[in-house]
């Protein structure tokens, strides 16, 4: 069975153009994953199962958007990455940018808040022998 993942993203410019791409992606399985990263602190997130390959989309959104200033995010084997706006990643190509979609660390710089974030992956589920 196939799950169907619908994405839009719109982009307007105050007395300029308006540029939208959307599309729908169709994916064997979804993972759900909603964290808090500790204030002044991080965690390790575990992802998905299978390799890089398998992954479609990638979604990674923080409740709070003032939180998005004390956030990076370190792909496993990766270098550190500000995390200064949503993350959206569509397509294997897109994908490939992250040295793994098994494990990504999470650090929140904030002394006073915790960072609720909600990640969204579309995958591969059977990998063929």
């Amino acid at each position: 069975m196939t799950e169907k993942i619908d994405w839009i993203v719109n982009a307007k410019v105050a007395g300029g153009p308006d540029v939208k791409a959307g599309d729908s992606l169709i994916v064997e399985a979804y993972d759900k994953i909603d964290v808090s990263v500790p204030k002044n602190g991080n965690i390790d997130v575990d992802l998905q199962p299978g390799a890089l390959s398998q992954v479609y989309f990638l979604l990674i959104s923080a409740s709070d958007k003032s939180m998005y200033s004390n956030l990076t995010y370190k792909p496993l084997n990766g270098d550190s990455i500000k995390l200064d706006a949503p993350l959206i990643l569509i397509g294997n190509g897109a994908i490939s940018l992250l040295t793994s979609a098994n494990k990504i660390n999470f650090a929140n710089a904030s002394t006073t808040d915790d960072a609720d974030l909600s990640i969204l992956i579309g995958r591969k589920a059977v990998v063929p022998p």
